[in-house]
Order: C-alpha cells, then structure tokens, then sequence
C-alpha cells in the first residue's frame, strides 16, 4: 500500500497512469506528455511498475507500457462523525463507521460496491439515498451530461430506503 501511495503522490506518475488509462504507450510517447528528460520518465515508470500499477511488455525494439488495474480492488476506510457534525446536522450521536468500496468484474463491466458498517439504523435511510444519488450524478456525468435536481430524486429515494431500515435489525 505504501508503495502505491507513494506512486500515486507525485503528479508526474498521476499524468502517466492516466495516459495510460486510454491504451498502452511507449517511453518516448509518455515522454512528451511531461516536462521532464526522457531519463526522468523512464525513472517514474519504474516507480509505477514497482507499485505494481503498470507493466511493460516487449514489442520487437520497443518497450510498450500499459496500465493495470484487475478488479477486485479493495479500499477499507475507517472513520468517526465528530461531535461538531452531528451536532449542525441534528442526527444521531458519533458513531464509528467502516466504509469498503471494491471493484468487482461483472461481465464486461466493472462494479463499484460500496459496503457501510456500524452506522446506526437511523442514519440508513440518509445515507443510502444519498450514495444512490452521488453514484446517478456519477454516471450522468461519465456520460457527459449535466446531472439534474437532486431533490426530486431525494424525494423519491428517501422513502424507500427508511421502508428498508426498518426491515434491517
């Protein structure tokens, strides 16, 4: 993980992955993406490969990168409302809360699951209208539109989801 991060921190290797998000390269391709020696590159693909977020690959004289990314991918984080928040928002009292996301393949597709754990029963109906709506906006906007009022939206999940809370428990 530590790797990773350390990758991911310098804005350079940030521009190479997401070159290589939109197919393989060469060196000299990724070369002239960024303001920095040949030399230099070849010195962050090494960073990158070493994370484990690229791989390279033999091509007659050419060395081809490409980027990788193999669902699942797991991302675990741990967090605790403070005092300040629920106190402005008027909700329950802090609690720990465990949120994983994963990547999961789903035919041609990948999968973004979002699991939510010790969140108290009467934060559910919120929250799992509201992930609902941030995860819509999101695909509204891969597809290049505008997302819409959210409102009505709200209006239309928020019962559903307390009807669900009251089955949970």
């Amino acid at each position: 993980m530590e790797a990773i991060l350390r990758a991911l921190a310098d804005e350079s290797r940030r521009t190479v992955l997401e070159a290589l998000a939109n197919g393989e390269a060469t060196a000299g391709e990724l070369a002239t993406l960024l303001p920095i020696a040949r030399p230099g590159v070849s010195r962050h693909l090494r960073v990158l490969r070493e994370a484990g977020l690229v791989e390279v690959r033999q091509q007659a004289q050419q060395r081809i990168w490409v980027e990788v990314c193999e669902p699942p991918r797991r991302l675990q984080v741990v967090t605790r409302e403070t005092d300040e928040s629920w106190q402005q928002g008027g909700g329950v009292a802090p609690f720990d809360q465990t949120t994983e996301a994963t990547l999961a393949t789903d035919g041609g597709k990948t999968t973004l699951v979002i699991e939510i754990h010790g969140m108290p029963l009467a934060k559910i109906a919120p929250y799992g209208a509201g992930w609902q709506i941030h995860a819509e906006n999101l695909a509204t906007y891969l597809a290049g539109r505008e997302p819409g009022d959210t409102k009505p939206r709200w209006d239309e999940l928020a019962p559903a989801y307390q009807e669900l809370a009251t089955t949970i428990g």
